[in-house]
């Protein structure tokens, strides 16, 4: 999947992000809050795109 290839790439600019955040904590708290809300709703939703059409041609 792309999604697995990304994930690396994904957490070297999250480990960026926690750095500068030292700097700035309390909005780097809100904003890596929001950010892994978002990602994990896009995840979700392509597993459902991976995962729900195959189901649907068997049946």
């Amino acid at each position: 999947m792309g999604l697995v290839n990304l994930y690396p790439s994904w957490v070297e600019a999250k480990n960026i992000d926690f750095e500068l955040d030292a700097y700035n904590f309390n909005f780097g708290v809100e904003t890596d809050a929001n950010l892994l809300k978002i990602s994990n709703q896009i995840y979700l939703y392509f597993l459902l795109i991976y995962l729900v059409p195959p189901r649907l041609y068997r049946s």
